[in-house]
């Protein structure tokens, strides 16, 4: 089983840190950069970007760098991986449930208060990658930096493949814990972006979130149109 830890950073020194606590569990490692920016270490793949696409963005070009994954994990360089079970062990586990790899499967043993509401964390199986989103990729790109981690859960949900796993913890050291980190500049600056990005989630999800449709079950339903006209 290969399992990647996909991210965007701009914070060289977290990212190091954070990376080595993954490929220490077995996964592999890649970062999407701003470009010229100096890459962190225990990385296996670098992609630069100019300008900083947005989250989701990055995360499907990180997917389409990789390739043939069979899972393909992200969130941020404040998260670290579960430390009782190594990335292979997980792994097998998701595709005793879903041989076919379309799944996305969230640990929720964190205590953050909204850990049932997104993925905020999310491992994504080989077919959610290929079929999601009618193949154009595992998560809806028009998010800046927020809400695209709760329409991954909405809609994985309403697929039937969401798996919200209490036994695993992928702690998540964020500002907004009492006792969490400081808020990068980055992140204040991101702070602009959570009304449009909350604009849109919104009248998607009014709207049954359009093109969520995952390749198959789209050309299905396209084809009973055409016999039906």
């Amino acid at each position: 089983m290969e399992v990647w830890f996909a991210i965007p950073s701009a914070n060289f020194a977290r990212a190091t840190k954070c990376f080595a606590a993954w490929k220490a569990m077995g996964y592999k490692t890649a970062v999407l950069i701003d470009k010229g920016k100096p890459a962190p270490g225990n990385v296996d793949l670098v992609l630069e970007a100019d300008p900083w696409p947005g989250y989701c963005k990055s995360f499907i070009r990180l997917c389409q760098a990789i390739g043939d994954a069979d899972i393909i994990v992200t969130g941020g360089d404040d998260i670290t991986p579960d430390f009782k079970k190594k990335a292979e062990e997980i792994a097998e586990e998701c595709f005793e449930k879903y041989p076919d790899g379309f799944f996305v499967m969230q640990p929720t043993g964190d205590d953050m208060g909204t850990r049932y509401k997104i993925c905020a964390s999310p491992w994504v199986g080989k077919g959610w990658i290929k079929r999601a989103y009618q193949g154009k990729g595992p998560v809806w790109p028009g998010y800046t930096v927020f809400y695209g981690d709760e329409e991954l859960k909405d809609v994985s949900s309403l697929r039937g493949v969401l798996w919200q796993r209490g036994d695993l913890l992928q702690f998540h050291d964020h500002y907004s814990r009492p006792d969490g980190p400081k808020k990068l500049d980055y992140q204040v600056k991101n702070d602009q972006y959570w009304i449009q990005d909350g604009i849109l989630f919104n009248s998607r999800k009014a709207a049954g979130f359009p093109g969520h449709e995952p390749i198959g079950d789209f050309d299905k339903h396209a084809q009973e149109e055409v016999k039906a006209n």
